[in-house]
């Protein structure tokens, strides 16, 4: 079996807003310390749910700034890095829509 594409490009909630998740994953992808994402939601749930996937050069590099000499995975572990890394994407978030419930 091979994916090509999600079978439906808008998902409604279950208090009755649409959303297109394709908006959102490319407003996240402008950011440059994202390398993909993917965006599920269900007619069942009031929220979205995102799998992200941290750059890895972005994300050494701020490592090396902060004298971190971990390796990706240990980054990725690291309380620092990661408070660093969220804060960032709350950025995009708040400078990209109006309202996103998390």
């Amino acid at each position: 079996m091979k994916i090509i594409d999600r079978k439906k490009n808008i998902f409604k909630l279950s208090q009755g807003e649409y959303v297109a998740v394709e908006n959102i994953e490319s407003n996240y992808l402008q950011c440059p310390l994202i390398t993909s994402i993917w965006v599920y939601g269900n007619s069942f749930e009031s929220f979205l749910v995102a799998v992200v996937v941290p750059d890895k050069k972005a994300l050494e590099d701020w490592a090396a700034e902060h004298h971190l000499t971990d390796d990706f995975k240990s980054l990725c572990q690291n309380l620092k890095a990661s408070t660093f890394w969220m804060s960032s994407i709350v950025l995009v978030r708040s400078s990209n829509f109006e309202v996103l419930s998390c």
